[in-house]
């Protein structure tokens, strides 16, 4: 099977979404399947680039045997609501602006913590007419009210996404 995977943070970031998708990926590579992991450049959680990589249009290399794809983000470390969303806004926009670009799959898997890779991961399950998953591991925007964060209008805008999302998924 052929696996493309959606993940805001992947390796050498040190976070356990990015550990957590590794491992998944090497796993099904492991098990015989092709795997291709779309991310941004690495920069968590200081929101600048490590060394070795540039924040650009569209890099390839591999990791383990793990097709890694990276698009470019607009950067910010790990805070402030503002500028983390427009980070997370960008990965969406820059993956699904690079989807004909992506190799062919079977199935396309958006990992959260944040929900709006799970958007990309909508939309190009719907351009490709495949399968997609929402794997999630933090429930947004529930651990965004837990924290203080947002306001009325827009939590109901994130759970009426969330909802979408959910109902749209495999």
């Amino acid at each position: 099977m052929k696996i493309l995977v959606l993940a805001d943070n992947y390796v050498p970031e040190i976070a356990a979404p990015s550990f957590r998708t590794h491992e998944h990926a090497c796993e099904w590579i492991a098990q015989g399947h092709d795997v291709t992991v779309v991310t941004g450049v690495p920069n968590w959680p200081h929101g600048k680039v490590f060394p070795g990589y540039r924040n650009r249009l569209f890099q390839e290399e591999r990791i383990d045997g793990v097709r890694v794809i990276r698009v470019w983000t607009y950067m910010a470390a790990n805070q402030g609501f503002v500028k983390r969303t427009l980070d997370y806004l960008s990965f969406m926009l820059s993956a699904t602006i690079a989807s004909p670009r992506l190799p062919k799959c079977d199935v396309v898997l958006a990992t959260s913590p944040q929900f709006f890779t799970a958007v990309a991961g909508w939309f190009i399950g719907t351009l490709r007419r495949r399968p997609w998953v929402f794997e999630v591991r933090d429930l947004w925007p529930e651990s965004i009210k837990a924290v203080g964060a947002g306001n009325g209008w827009l939590i109901r805008a994130l759970e009426r996404l969330e909802l979408f999302l959910y109902r749209r998924a495999r």
